[in-house]
């Protein structure tokens, strides 16, 4: 992915790993808001994500009423994070690339001490 790849709206992926030596994935999702949505000069080349949680609050909220079930609530943080433009192909990853992520995992060096299902 290009940093011009990116949709607004659209959800991306961040992916790493806790430890060094085993390979316990961190994954985190984020909806794609914009591109320099402020049109600051000096904030420089960014762009701007929300967490999904605080993307799809009010559509989950909603949802908890219809079902008759507790929803997300409020939050005072409105989960959103700028990344700068030359790095976010590094940063995030759409979907193709959290099934090559996860798709790998199982070859990572010590995998079989982490995930169950290798033996």
């Amino acid at each position: 992915m290009t940093q011009d790849d990116f949709e607004v709206g659209k959800i991306y992926f961040s992916c790493g790993y806790l430890l060094r030596f085993k390979p316990v994935p961190l994954i985190d999702a984020a909806v794609f808001i914009g591109k320099n949505i402020h049109g600051r000069s000096e904030d420089g080349d960014l762009h701007y994500f929300q967490n999904v949680i605080n993307y799809y609050r009010e559509e989950a909220n909603f949802e908890a009423i219809e079902n008759g079930t507790e929803g997300l609530g409020d939050d005072d943080d409105d989960g959103i994070f700028t990344v700068p433009s030359e790095h976010v192909a590094n940063f995030a990853m759409d979907l193709k690339g959290l099934q090559q992520f996860v798709g790998k995992l199982d070859q990572e060096m010590n995998a079989s001490k982490v995930f169950s299902g290798l033996d």
